[in-house]
């Protein structure tokens, strides 16, 4: 599923990615190209947004390495972190049976993220929250 939604989503990355680079501070430190760039955000998004799906839908734990405390932590660590307006477009394009439409997909990635994070402890984003990133 993910796979097809990867390829699919570079050209679309690489439109977005000087609104991608703004959000990193340093990134010249790293010798980054913007290939690079737009490789890591299209295969770290599609990694995120298969393991919030995997959560939400309840795939079985022992097929789920990404359900495991470590990898909800590194998702929180700073320089982990993509900008958030990429998720929402990957899971836009990405074709998930169990959410219906994408047209829905700027709050439904938002409460996702937020279920999953937390071991669904809030189920979803306070109402009013527009802030620029979750994860």
């Amino acid at each position: 599923m993910f796979l097809v939604s990867a390829l699919t989503s570079i050209p679309i990355v690489q439109g977005m990615i000087s609104c991608i680079i703004q959000c990193y501070e340093s990134l010249e430190k790293y010798n980054f190209t913007r290939e690079d760039l737009v490789e890591m955000m299209v295969l770290d998004g599609c990694f995120i947004i298969e393991a919030i799906v995997n959560y939400w839908i309840s795939k079985k734990e022992d097929e789920l390495p990404l359900a495991n405390e470590s990898v909800r932590y590194d998702l929180l660590l700073v320089e982990n972190q993509i900008p958030f307006f990429v998720l929402e477009e990957l899971f836009r394009i990405t074709a998930v049976p169990e959410f219906g439409t994408k047209d829905e997909g700027r709050a439904l990635v938002r409460n996702l993220a937020v279920f999953y994070l937390t071991m669904g402890e809030i189920q979803e984003v306070p109402a009013g929250y527009d802030g620029p990133s979750i994860i």
